[in-house]
């Protein structure tokens, strides 16, 4: 997965769940300015990046179990 392929993952979850960019940087990284700096061209480490997509996941799983 490239930054970009990251960011687009990012991007449609924040489209589909009407977050908040700041509230999902706070929320995965403890980082508000996380989405924005990735916006920018800034590159996550792969630790990093799991982690994200694993919060993702995460929220997903628990968004169905709700419903």
């Amino acid at each position: 997965m490239t930054d970009h392929d990251l960011l687009q993952h990012v991007e449609k979850f924040l489209s589909r769940t009407s977050m908040a960019p700041t509230r999902f940087g706070r929320e995965v990284m403890g980082e508000a300015s996380l989405v924005a700096r990735m916006r920018a061209g800034r590159s996550l480490s792969l630790a990093n990046a799991n982690k994200l997509l694993s919060w993702i996941d995460a929220y997903d799983a628990a968004s169905k179990e709700a419903a």
